[in-house]
């Protein structure tokens, strides 16, 4: 990586924090792990040890986040896209939890046309998955999630992600975006960081969630639309 500059050193600083990386929670977690399968047996002991891979999926993914910010803009991986086909095709891969809770799927795009954006579709996806994952717990069965695109001004598009779950507690709802916090007793409280830095850092793009107690949660994201080069 390359911090010889003031400004990019400055910007490392800021990412290795504990606050951005949540190192201090996945050690703790990790450890707390380890720690009880000296009372367990064998079957449980292969759960914990299989629970631990989340953490450290998480650690793998911030620090290839990092490594890519401080690549140029012009990175290969960044590249013409369907946000359409994106949406569609990582909604796909929850197609056992869609139909065994009944979940109804909308898609609200614009409509007759394709929006295009320019991005790492891997990274997009990661940023989906995260936000289907938390709208999915709280979801009961039967509710609905919309993926609504809309286009704005100034070359950009709005991707709000609607559910109808119970909302996210008020106390989690102050510190959105922040490591380490989280409704779910199991999660590590790094999706919506990681997210927040794939679109903000990475994408040139806004990330934010508002939500109403036992109605609905709101993120949206905004985009550039893909710029056609001469």
């Amino acid at each position: 990586l390359n911090f010889s500059s003031s400004k990019n050193k400055e910007s490392a600083k800021k990412i290795f924090s504990s606050e951005n990386l949540g190192f201090k929670n996945i050690i703790k977690k990790i450890d707390n792990s380890l720690y009880e399968t000296q009372k367990m047996d064998v079957k449980e002991i292969r759960y914990r040890l299989g629970r631990l891979n989340d953490p450290l999926l998480h650690l793998d993914t911030i620090f290839k986040q990092i490594e890519k910010k401080y690549k140029p803009r012009t990175d290969v991986l960044f590249k013409k896209e369907s946000l359409n086909d994106i949406i569609k095709s990582q909604v796909g891969t929850f197609e056992a939890d869609i139909t065994e809770h009944n979940f109804e799927i909308v898609y609200d795009f614009i409509e007759g046309e394709e929006t295009f954006i320019e991005c790492d579709h891997t990274l997009i996806r990661t940023v989906l998955s995260n936000l289907i994952i938390n709208a999915f717990y709280a979801m009961e069965d039967r509710g609905i999630l919309i993926f609504r695109i809309r286009e704005l001004k100034n070359d950009k598009i709005k991707l709000q992600i609607i559910d109808n779950g119970k909302g996210i507690s008020s106390k989690v709802a102050k510190l959105l975006f922040k490591s380490s916090v989280t409704d779910k007793e199991e999660g590590s409280g790094l999706g919506l960081t990681s997210s927040k830095f794939i679109i903000e850092k990475l994408h040139y793009g806004k990330i934010s969630g508002r939500t109403t107690p036992n109605k609905q949660t709101i993120f949206s994201i905004t985009l550039p639309i893909y710029q056609n080069q001469p």
